[in-house]
C-alpha cells in the first residue's frame, strides 16, 4: 500500500523593517510548486523483501536512520537523481539516498 502526499512550496520576497518605516509599497510575490511524494513499503517490492537495486557501500537492505551519515533509501526514476545521491526531503525531515529504482 503507498500513500501519496502533496507538498506545496512557497518562495516570498520578504522586505526589512526599515522598507516599511520609508514607505516602501508592499508587493507580495512568491511562486508555488505543488509535488506528489509516493511512498512504499516493503511489501510493494517483488519480491516482499527491504532488498535494494544498488550497494552505495551499504549492502543491499534498505533501512537506516535518515541522518547524513545514515540516510535512508529511497527509490526513484533513474533520470531524476544519480545513483548513491543523498538529499534533503523537506516532507519528512529526514536525508535520503537513491539506492533502488521504480519500475
Amino acid at each position: 500500500m503507498y500513500t501519496d502526499t502533496t507538498l506545496t512550496t512557497a518562495t516570498m520576497t520578504i522586505l526589512t523593517s526599515a522598507d516599511l518605516i520609508q514607505g516602501a509599497v508592499v508587493e507580495k510575490r512568491y511562486t508555488v510548486v505543488d509535488d506528489v511524494q509516493r511512498t512504499y513499503g516493503f511489501p510493494d517490492n517483488n519480491a516482499p523483501s527491504a532488498d535494494i537495486a544498488y550497494d552505495c557501500g551499504r549492502g543491499y537492505k534498505a533501512g537506516d536512520k535518515g541522518t547524513y551519515d545514515d540516510p535512508r533509501a529511497m527509490a526513484t526514476a533513474p533520470s531524476e537523481v544519480n545513483k548513491c545521491e543523498i538529499i534533503w526531503d523537506f516532507y519528512t525531515e529526514k536525508y535520503l539516498i537513491s539506492e533502488d529504482i521504480c519500475a
